[in-house]
């Protein structure tokens, strides 16, 4: 006990407590996800100090540290997975529990981090739908793991000495660190959870332990009140809005090398609480999340009471996990040889998530398929030609043609006019066609330009818009033009429920911080500018915005539907009318000034998606989306009727 560390335990109860008060959402404390930070910088000094003292002593082995580590992580891991799948059979709807077991294996197996890559972000609403988010960190920790050992071996080799390995290291971290911010500036959202924009974090770490040297008592505190103080303005001065990791993760990065290299043993870091949440830090962050996750599948994250039950039950499971998994384990295979711990412990995780996938395989052979299945399908019931004729990149669209040879309508807009487009299609006199034109998240409007996390680089909606204006000048004059898009968001931001404020998602001339007074007038001046040209030459049509419900439809219709059990009729899944309303008002206001001032026509959605004061989510239990706001080609079949006023109104070329 003379040589522990208590300010690492120190550390980890300031990373775990930081963690669980952000993803329960306790006001304040915006910057909480660094708390993951904090743990890989403590990752990297252990990691180096356990293998460069043992390369030092001539005395590494890669049996040994494998073994270690995974005698560390591995158990308690399965303990969750195991008794979280259980859980699932019983309690949630079909394909919660298959995405839960799909997300278990690749975590069991440590590539979650790639399999969430692939998937909506970490700060997204779909977040709250994935029990095992959290198990993200561990697979960049683990494969950090995996490949360390290696390098410094050969390192070690090479340089024979450990100052010339740190001198190595130090180049690493810095092209780590490069890759990591340009990442976050083109590609934050999917390299988020990935290793080379995070392994300078933990090559710093290690960095800290090449330079640890023994410093005066005054040296030293201020080195850890420094590196306090870094860490908490990282805490609040950061939030999901912020591009991460990014240039932005040296502020928590720096904190914690200055506590490390402090290496303070003050009286207040041994106080009970604290070394007792540093020493569960890892089973509480294991057991936090899926309470989190609970919270939000019961619609009760947003109740004080219950966030005050949830947290207090995370630490709970958080002390059984460290006292019957964690300890026991441990204990037990401390008496066995290196070589067993880990082909027992490597068997065990094969089987299990051998199992795991052939349960999936097993239901997706099923010939059998309920409501709740049918529901949960509706999430791939896309427009087929999706891929071939929206965008998301440059500055032109294929031009895709819809129906029949002889052109009567244009439809451009955004990916909520490919959601839509094949409803127009079915509208189409016989024998007609359609042209459209479709960019994701590109507004028609002049000069807009997208920004945030989700946005690539290669996303060019202001020079997309300029390049169709001159395709529609191209085009015969009087063929009506049908604008479909999701206007309401280019101003308000996304609706979802997430962590990550909602912000316009277009600028002009500087990026907004809302959507306040300066920047509404820019937008509809643009809006209306560029509508009102195209109705020089042509008629021109405005969709008024679909209702937008705030979360996965299929996945809240298949609950609905889970909960009701059997011998029960669906309940269907609505948003009020006044709540669409309200969302919607200023879209209204713009499109009747477009209206009053170039006979702009707009189409109201109300009388076929909003019936009787409610906005369907669902109809007798099918959704009417496959996500939060887009139609699916059954729901989009309810507009059928709206769009076939276009050509009621008499003959257009």
């Amino acid at each position: 006990m003379d040589r522990f560390r208590y300010d690492i335990n120190a550390l980890r109860c300031v990373a775990v407590m930081s963690v669980v008060l952000f993803h329960f959402q306790v006001a304040g404390l915006g910057g909480g996800f660094q708390g993951v930070d904090i743990f890989f910088v403590i990752s990297g000094y252990l990691m180096t100090e356990i293998i460069m003292t043992r390369l030092e002593a001539d005395r590494f082995s890669l049996l040994d540290f494998y073994a270690a580590r995974a005698t560390r992580i591995i158990p308690a891991l399965i303990g969750l997975c195991v008794i979280l799948a259980g859980f699932g059979w019983v309690y949630l709807a079909e394909g919660d529990f298959l995405q839960l077991l799909n997300h278990a294996s690749s975590s069991l197996l440590f590539y979650s981090n790639q399999t969430y890559s692939q998937e909506a972000g970490y700060f997204n609403a779909e977040s709250h739908e994935k029990w095992l988010l959290h198990t993200w960190s561990l697979s960049a920790e683990w494969q950090f793991y995996l490949i360390y050992p290696l390098l410094a071996l050969v390192l070690w080799k090479l340089l024979k000495s450990a100052p010339r390995v740190m001198v190595a290291l130090l180049f690493l971290s810095l092209a780590s660190l490069a890759f990591s911010v340009h990442k976050s500036l083109t590609d934050a959202e999917q390299y988020f959870f990935l290793l080379p924009v995070r392994a300078w974090e933990m090559f710093a770490g290690g960095l800290v332990w090449g330079l640890s040297r023994r410093l005066s008592g005054t040296a030293a505190r201020g080195l850890a009140i420094t590196g306090y103080a870094l860490i908490l303005l990282g805490l609040v001065a950061f939030d999901a809005n912020d591009l991460w990791p990014g240039w932005r993760a040296l502020v928590p990065v720096a904190g914690t090398c200055l506590v490390l290299l402090a290496a303070r043993q003050d009286p207040w870091m041994r106080n009970g609480l604290i070394q007792w949440a540093g020493l569960r830090s890892y089973s509480i962050y294991l057991w936090h999340w899926p309470v989190v996750v609970f919270l939000a599948y019961e619609e009760q994250l947003g109740n004080p009471m219950a966030v005050c039950l949830g947290i207090a039950l995370a630490f709970l499971l958080g002390e059984l996990s460290y006292r019957l998994v964690e300890n026991r384990s441990r204990d037990y295979l401390a008496r066995k040889t290196p070589r067993f711990r880990l082909v027992a412990i490597l068997i065990v995780v094969g089987i299990l998530a051998g199992t795991l996938r052939g349960i999936i395989l097993i239901d997706e052979h099923s010939s059998t398929p309920s409501l709740a299945r049918q529901a949960a399908a509706e999430a791939k019931n896309r427009n087929p030609r999706r891929d071939d004729c929206l965008v998301s990149s440059g500055t032109e669209s294929p031009g895709c043609r819809y129906g029949g040879e002889k052109i009567r309508l244009i439809v451009a807009g955004d990916s909520h006019a490919d959601a839509m487009v094949t409803a127009v299609e079915s509208s189409l006199p016989a024998g007609a066609g359609l042209l459209f034109y479709g960019y994701a998240g590109c507004p028609i409007v002049d000069g807009a330009k997208r920004f945030g996390p989700k946005v690539k680089a290669s996303h060019q909606c202001d020079k997309f818009n300029t390049w169709l204006d001159k395709r529609l000048t191209s085009l015969p004059k009087g063929v009506p033009l049908l604008i479909i898009q999701r206007t309401n968001a280019y101003i308000y931001g996304h609706n979802e429920k997430t962590a990550q404020p909602s912000l316009p998602l277009v600028y002009f001339d500087s990026i907004p911080s809302k959507p306040d007074a300066r920047f509404l007038k820019q937008f509809d001046d643009r809006f209306l500018s560029t509508v009102c040209r195209y109705a020089v030459d042509r008629p021109v049509y405005l969709l008024d915005p679909v209702p937008e419900l705030g979360t996965n439809v299929p996945r809240k219709v298949e609950r609905l539907l889970q909960k009701m059990r059997r011998n029960q009729s669906p309940t269907d899944f609505t948003m009020t009318l006044d709540a669409y309303n309200e969302r919607n008002a200023h879209v209204f206001a713009l499109h009747a000034r477009a209206s009053q001032s170039c006979a702009v026509k707009s189409l109201d959605i109300r009388p076929y998606l909003c019936p009787d004061g409610q906005c369907l989510g669902s109809k007798n239990g099918r959704p009417l989306y496959f996500d939060d706001d887009h139609l699916s080609e059954f729901g989009n079949r309810f507009l059928v009727p709206l769009f076939k006023k276009i050509f009621d109104g008499g003959q257009t070329p």
